[in-house]
């Protein structure tokens, strides 16, 4: 499908100057695109550059040029040698529209991106890009008006303002993320019957997503694709309904702990949990550390080491992030094991309420139950919790000392 897009053109020091008014462009672009994805949240910039068709320098009209290709993304080599060609052929063509006194082309970042519907003209501010591409979240829309003059594209651009201006905290690195129920998980779980081949199988669901087969979902930048192998020593709380569930300890690399809680009488998808990195707890202080946090019964049980492919992505409408998570847990002694898929709800990126959390979690449950069967992989669908894989270790153990 074909997108017509207006690519506002900023000097960067001006786009990041204080927030409460809106510098006009240095020049808008006018360009189409075919690899292009958005959403009522969300815009992706990927695959091939777009193309420029015509081009508005400030204060002027709309000039139709040949067509060239535009892009700006610089993660990869090959990135860059298109991003350096593009703004050579944008350079050429400002220099021909005002041959004295073009605006520096290598000094121009495109900003804000405008996508033209039939209902809307919808907003979107650049937010951050990575290798698969660049996102874009909306902010403000107006109605469609086609060959709008200079002084109107500004208006435009200042009406949205405010709203921008409200945003502007979530636009640090790292800041743009909320979360629907930030004391709660919510996952799905596919119990596998055998250890079937996890690394296989989370390149095979990666490269769906890559090939836009789960519609409206992009790889979520920066945590696309992770590989996890830590180790997990679980104390079961029990007792008090209030406290029950367990707490686990994470030995991080730095020598540092990673402490996760979970409350739960009976397994579920939705359960409240609390996770803290980077505290200074040693292991053998373990123990101790439980008791000051519980005064309900505990009971240590056996460790075990989790190897963990990830694979996570956000929706264009929304703003949800997925995640899907391939499983292999492993306990020494005794030796004992299981695989399992998790799909679970991460957090959210939007300049706007939260919204269809649920209703996309069962979607993208979906997606990946059928995923499973289309690849023949044999499980079942529970609840089965890795407090249940390390009790089944446990009495193990003790089957096989009362056997020896």
């Amino acid at each position: 499908m074909t997108h017509s897009v207006l690519i506002f053109l900023f000097k960067a020091g001006d786009h990041c100057a204080p927030v409460d008014r809106a510098f006009p462009p240095i020049a808008v672009l006018h360009a189409r695109s075919d690899s292009m994805q958005h959403g009522e949240n969300g815009l992706f910039v990927s695959g091939a550059p777009m193309q420029v068709q015509a081009i508005q320098l400030a204060g002027g009209a709309r000039t139709e040029v040949d067509s060239f290709g535009y892009d700006f993304r610089y993660f990869s080599p090959a990135q860059r040698q298109v991003s350096d060609a593009a703004t050579l052929r944008l350079q050429a063509a400002l220099d021909r529209l005002q041959p004295h006194g073009a605006p520096a082309a290598p000094g121009l970042v495109p900003m804000v991106m405008a996508t033209a519907g039939p209902e809307h003209l919808t907003f979107y501010r650049y937010v951050q890009q990575g290798e698969p591409g660049a996102v874009y979240l909306q902010y403000h829309r107006a109605p469609p008006q086609p060959n709008l003059p200079w002084g109107e594209l500004v208006s435009l651009l200042q009406a949205g303002q405010p709203r921008l201006a409200q945003a502007w905290p979530l636009l640090n690195d790292d800041c743009w993320f909320s979360k629907w129920r930030s004391d709660i998980e919510m996952e799905r779980k596919f119990t596998f019957e055998g250890i079937p081949d996890t690394w296989q199988l989370i390149n095979q669901l990666y490269d769906e997503v890559l090939d836009r087969k789960l519609a409206g979902y992009v790889p979520e930048l920066d945590r696309d694709f992770q590989v996890f192998d830590y180790e997990s020593h679980i104390f079961e709380v029990s007792g008090d309904p209030d406290e029950a569930g367990y707490i686990s300890f994470i030995p991080q690399a730095d020598g540092r702990m990673t402490l996760k809680r979970k409350w739960f009488i009976e397994n579920a998808e939705i359960r409240r949990e609390t996770v803290a990195g980077n505290l200074n707890i040693e292991l053998g202080q373990a123990p101790a550390h439980v008791r000051t946090m519980t005064t309900a019964k505990v009971r240590r049980l056996p460790a075990f080491r989790r190897k963990r492919f990830d694979v996570n992505f956000e929706s264009l409408r929304t703003g949800n992030v997925y995640g899907v998570y391939f499983d292999i847990c492993r306990t020494t002694s005794p030796r004992h094991a299981f695989a399992q898929c998790e799909v679970e709800y991460c957090r959210t990126r939007t300049f706007h309420p939260l919204r269809d959390v649920m209703e996309e979690f069962e979607h993208i449950a979906d997606y990946v139950k059928r995923f499973l069967e289309r690849k023949q992989i044999a499980f079942r669908h529970d609840t089965f919790s890795k407090l249940d894989f390390v009790r089944e270790a446990q009495a193990l153990a003790q089957t096989q000392l009362a056997t020896s």
